[in-house]
């Protein structure tokens, strides 16, 4: 098997994997049509990969009767149609006015639409005509089939360029992991229009009867040079934004959990240990309200106003900002009630500690005390 081949096949399981997780996406999205555009360009991008592949591409052209150039028309057909989705997808996902976005998706339909139909007609002109049963690697002089490669070629350099543009009019977008997959699509976009920009002038050059002394496509061309990065990066490009926040809060919790064990260690004589823990989770969620049930529940009454507001003042005369103050006055406080507890002190005036919106906020919030405690 050549190199070209198993990149091309290590590419198509890849594109597979993600085709599933777009899948389950949509089933758990029913309405929202950015996570449907995302699956049926992923779909697409799968059927010209596997009509790329010549035992595949050969299978199906078998399966089709050998109708002249048949299996091609398809994979030229399925590269548009998955540049449409890919921009109706980048569409969505970064323009905030919804009547942009209706207008933006419905000049992608028409200008997908006439494509399509242009690809048909140069389809019948060139490669059906001739009775090809596919282009070849090093090209073809006939108008007919240089119109049919051309319309492929000229809608995706359309589309791809103002792909380009979209990524670098909001690539200063607040969300990080999508102002990132802006720039990985952005980036990936750039090389398949170089790649079309290639292609044109090689066509260009072998009608002008001289051909350049390299194959355009094929085990030996040039063209993965541009393609292999313009898809590692489309992919980068279309994972980070989901997967990419992901993985971040999942890292930030299983951090949030880490730095909350100096304070749920010095709680735990103060309340019992409570359900053992089912996933990552569950395990901080229980972290969290062990810490909270004692800090408002056996501890309230060792908890002394008075010496939250010494700290709090010390800390803003030392130059510390109002967030970092309360840290310093709440570990403060609950380390003087953890004493208060075991000698069995209590006080008249409690203070008002800080709770969090959410999980993820409470968490962060306690990790800094639990870190000010150590």
């Amino acid at each position: 098997m050549s190199a070209a081949n198993a990149i091309h096949l290590a590419v198509t399981a890849m594109v597979a994997v993600v085709l599933v997780f777009r899948l389950a996406a949509v089933r758990r999205n029913p309405g929202d049509p950015a996570v449907l555009a995302l699956f049926l360009a992923t779909l697409c991008f799968q059927v010209a990969l596997v009509l790329g592949y010549p035992t595949w591409y050969w299978f199906v052209d078998r399966l089709l009767g050998g109708v002249p150039c048949l299996p091609q028309f398809a994979q030229y057909a399925a590269v548009m149609a998955m540049f449409h989705f890919a921009s109706v997808f980048a569409l969505h996902l970064v323009e905030p006015d919804p009547e942009e976005v209706r207008r933006g998706v419905r000049r992608h339909r028409w200008l997908v639409a006439a494509a399509l139909a242009l690809l048909a007609v140069t389809y019948l002109a060139g490669p059906f005509r001739l009775g090809m049963r596919e282009l070849g690697w090093t090209g073809q002089r006939d108008r007919g089939v240089l119109a049919f490669v051309l319309t492929t070629q000229l809608y995706s350099g359309v589309v791809l360029l103002g792909m380009v543009r979209l990524a670098w009019r909001h690539r200063r977008i607040e969300r990080r992991f999508l102002r990132l997959g802006l720039r990985f699509l952005g980036v990936g976009a750039l090389f398949g229009f170089l790649q079309g920009v290639h292609k044109i002038v090689y066509l260009a050059a072998l009608v002008a009867g001289h051909p350049l002394p390299w194959n355009e496509n094929g085990p030996k061309g040039v063209q993965a040079l541009f393609l292999l990065p313009a898809v590692l990066c489309t992919t980068i490009g279309i994972l980070l934004p989901a997967w990419g926040s992901r993985i971040a809060l999942r890292w930030s919790r299983e951090r949030s959990y880490r730095r909350l064990a100096p304070l749920a260690d010095a709680l735990r004589d103060v309340l019992p240990a409570g359900e053992p823990p089912r996933g990552r989770r569950s395990r901080l969620r229980n972290r969290v309200i062990g810490i909270r049930d004692a800090l408002i529940g056996p501890l309230r009454a060792h908890l002394s106003a008075d010496v939250h507001d010494e700290a709090l003042d010390r800390a803003v005369r030392s130059g510390a900002s109002a967030d970092e103050a309360k840290v310093a006055a709440e570990a403060a406080c609950v380390t003087a009630a953890l004493t208060a507890f075991r000698d069995g002190v209590t006080f008249s005036r409690q203070p008002a500690l800080t709770f969090a919106d959410d999980l993820d906020a409470e968490a962060s919030w306690l990790a800094r005390i639990s870190q000010a405690t150590r």
